[in-house]
């Protein structure tokens, strides 16, 4: 008996530190006056820190006065802020292609064809920057998915897409490169980076507002995997920079993976070995020799300072964890239970939701999945009977890798299939999330650039 209520009290004890930590971390990113005086945490009743945390991402902060009818679309904010828990909404008017540079936008234009445009195309043309092995970064500055890709020959042009989760909106960031370089060479005659597949090598750099890039599979006629370069796109000043980067640089392939660790303030790249970059320093260094990480999907879950990894490849299929501070020591296998569809997925869509305290996954369709850490449990989340919106099947190769992402600020789930599909929303919990006007923009700090 004493055994039993000993180890129920260090779970107890173990679920108010993770409790604590989320509500510190929401605490950290909105910067309420009311409650983010660190020393009065402390001394705070427990119920009343869970008040305070509800207070914030579940009383619906953002919900407008008069409530929107639900039928399925999301038009503008305020259908998005008011879309109800368990269901999804299609983006009107969200394809990435309507906003793909066209050929009589080109100087060369002569009216039937651009050979500007031509130079770039390969097989597929801007599809395939979603359906052939590409994935997505989010920025959770702004609250935008950043789509990057292209590669082999299925598409040359290096253009950047953001999809703004605040205005529902498409932009082309950049302008494809013309007459583009392909491998063995890989930057254009311009300074910026050849296309490629990038399967899950994308993630933004929050503290400094980039886009880290690196790995994948070049823009090349016949195939191969790996690309040169550690490249780093500046959201200030919409350039790409080569960083040339010191330390143990790791070498790049197919299915490589990048992540960022908001907590660390460094990049995780990683594949066979687990690698960290350091924008300040612009090095990396050695954080792990084991990890087998190859088409499964990884998020970072803030609270509990672990990395997590989902998914199958040719080492099984699994749920497994390793801490940030101490990553050395290597991933562990979860015991999971429940509905485990998507360890059986190749490069799901994973996401934490620091709102409700789960890992959350999808892989095509209305049906989610959140897995509960504290009792590694996993859930399916069917969508409730008045649902009007179902998104697709994935239909992309390789996976969902990075265009499923979660943003805080809204409280919903952001998924792109493909580029001549709708963007689609979805909402897990009750809550318009962390409200935009108190969350501080990152402030870089001192940085290297080549």
């Amino acid at each position: 008996m004493g055994h039993k209520t000993t180890q129920a009290n260090s779970e107890n004890d173990q679920k108010n530190a993770n409790d604590m930590r989320r509500l510190e971390l929401i605490m950290e990113t909105s910067k309420m006056k009311k409650c983010n005086d660190r020393s009065a945490i402390h001394n705070l009743h427990y119920h009343l820190l869970i008040s305070c945390a509800l207070l914030l991402v579940t009383s619906g902060l953002l919900l407008s006065s008069t409530a929107l009818a639900y039928d399925g679309i999301c038009r503008s904010s305020a259908d998005v802020t008011n879309l109800p828990p368990l269901h999804w909404c299609e983006v009107e008017n969200s394809q990435l292609n309507d906003v793909e540079k066209k050929p009589n936008q080109y100087a060369d234009w002569n009216g039937s064809s651009s050979t500007s445009y031509n130079s770039f195309q390969r097989n597929l043309g801007v599809k395939s920057i979603t359906s052939r092995w590409n994935g997505a970064a989010y920025d959770d500055q702004n609250d935008r998915m950043i789509i990057w890709g292209g590669g082999h020959n299925a598409y040359g042009g290096n253009e950047i897409y953001a999809f703004n989760v605040r205005n529902l909106s498409w932009s082309r960031v950049t302008d494809p490169t013309t007459f583009p370089n392909r491998s063995p060479q890989y930057k254009n005659n311009d300074g910026t980076p050849i296309s490629r597949h990038t399967y899950d090598g994308l993630t933004y750099i929050s503290h400094t507002n980039e886009l880290f890039a690196m790995g994948g599979a070049p823009d090349s006629a016949a195939g191969g995997c790996g690309v040169n370069g550690t490249w780093i796109f500046s959201f200030n000043t919409n350039k790409w920079t080569e960083m040339q980067p010191s330390g143990s640089v790791p070498g790049t392939s197919c299915e490589d993976n990048a992540i960022y660790d908001p907590i660390n303030k460094e990049v995780l790249f990683y594949k066979k070995d687990i690698r960290a970059y350091k924008r300040e320093t612009n090095s990396f260094s050695l954080k792990s020799n084991a990890n087998k990480g190859e088409r499964r999907s990884h998020i970072i879950d803030p609270i509990r300072r672990l990395l997590i990894q989902v998914g199958k490849n040719d080492s099984g299929s699994v749920t497994r964890k390793a801490s940030l501070d101490n990553l050395g020591s290597g991933f562990t296998n979860l015991n999971t239970s429940g509905a485990r569809s998507l360890e059986n997925i190749q490069n799901p869509g994973l996401a934490f939701d620091i709102a409700s305290d789960r890992v959350v996954g999808w892989y095509g369709g209305s049906t989610v999945y959140s897995l509960n850490l504290d009792n590694n449990q996993w859930t399916a989340h069917s969508a409730l009977s008045s649902n009007k919106a179902t998104p697709p099947s994935v239909t992309t190769y390789g996976g969902v890798y990075g265009r499923f992402r979660y943003s805080p600020t809204l409280n919903v789930f952001i998924m792109v299939n493909e580029t001549n599909q709708s963007v689609y929303l979805y909402r897990l919990s009750e809550g318009g999330g962390i409200p935009q006007d108190v969350i501080p923009p990152a402030k870089p700090t001192s940085l290297q650039v080549n």
